[in-house]
């Protein structure tokens, strides 16, 4: 009887440590970004970093002119702990070097920002390019949101400096 509790304990033991659990989700949902009237939504491309930890299955958008609004709407793949890729919304400038895109960063700061019930509505301009949202738990376990609008991403922390101004190079 000692020896089956013996080779019992060893036996899950064993299987407990090497035994890798991983939890993922799977979330449709819609960003809606307003953009500041200097910025014409017919001009923008949309980017993302590609993350294989969190997957943009589907992801497209479409414009609205008069509302000067980009709708995009995703089918998303992720495993939790893991960001939401960063967005990034490209234009040229009218009247200036064709060479020259602005960019236009949205990234989350932590995990799972989104949630399929809320309607999220963020605002882009030149003043404050780039969108970085946070949540954090209230007492109650609600999420609550913090979007912030900030001019520079580079916090002193960071190696990798992050900027607004795109330049083509030329080929020889």
């Amino acid at each position: 009887m000692k020896s089956f509790f013996l080779i019992f304990f060893f036996t899950i033991n064993l299987i407990s440590c090497s035994i890798f659990c991983q939890s993922s989700g799977h979330a449709e949902f819609e960003l809606t970004f307003n953009f500041a009237k200097k910025i014409p939504v017919k001009n923008i491309k949309v980017y993302y970093y590609f993350n294989q930890a969190n997957d943009l299955r589907k992801v497209n958008y479409k414009v609205d002119v008069e509302k000067n609004q980009l709708k995009l709407f995703v089918e998303n793949h992720f495993i939790y702990g893991v960001n939401f890729p960063t967005l990034i919304f490209s234009h040229k400038k009218e009247g200036e070097n064709p060479k020259i895109n602005f960019l236009y960063y949205f990234m989350t700061e932590n995990k799972e920002f989104y949630d399929k019930d809320r309607k999220y509505v963020f605002k882009i301009n030149d003043r404050h390019p780039n969108t970085l949202v946070k949540f954090d738990y209230n007492k109650s376990g609600k999420k609550i949101y913090k979007i912030e609008h900030v001019y520079n991403l580079n916090n002193g922390t960071s190696r990798h400096v992050f900027s607004n101004v795109l330049v083509e190079v030329d080929k020889l």
